[in-house]
């Protein structure tokens, strides 16, 4: 009995240690839409980093630290690790993204350093013209090429 007590408990400790390392768009999107938050951040937290995820979970996650979830130093910290995170679902083709992402380049944003930019802010808006949750990601990167700022990888800023 003993042996089975301690046997379960380092089961459940693997577990445990796998799912604080992983992440889990589908429940992380259930739990932020059930109004468990702090739930869904620690299923997200990790998505920004797996590149196979989601342009929908890092989108949430970069939600869920815009509104408060996560450690930053200061709010302008907050802002652009969001703002990074949303470029990058923008960039998976995330069309909730590449809206975000379109209205910073319509005014600019000196909190990240985005200049305004009216011919990338018109292309991306474009994108959004089918009313689709994806759009191509080649479309996004034709977009964010019209920025003479940007560098050859896309990063948004």
């Amino acid at each position: 009995m003993k042996t089975t007590a301690i046997l379960l408990f380092l089961l459940s400790g693997c577990s445990y240690s796998k799912m604080a390392r992983s992440c889990d768009g589908t429940a992380g999107h259930t739990a932020l839409y059930s109004n468990n938050e702090s739930l869904a951040y620690e299923l997200l937290k990790n998505c920004s980093i797996d590149a196979a995820m989601t342009g929908e979970a890092v989108h949430d996650l970069a939600g869920l630290i815009f509104y408060g979830h996560g450690k930053s130093s200061s709010i302008d910290e907050r802002v652009t690790h969001s703002l990074k995170l949303w470029c990058k679902a923008a960039l998976k083709g995330y069309s909730t993204s590449v809206f975000i992402l379109a209205s910073h380049y319509e005014q600019g944003d000196k909190t990240v350093n985005i200049k305004e930019s009216r011919l990338v802010s018109e292309c991306l808006f474009g994108l959004q013209k089918n009313d689709l949750e994806y759009v191509s990601p080649l479309d996004v990167q034709a977009c964010l090429s019209l920025n003479p700022d940007i560098d050859p990888t896309y990063e948004c800023y």
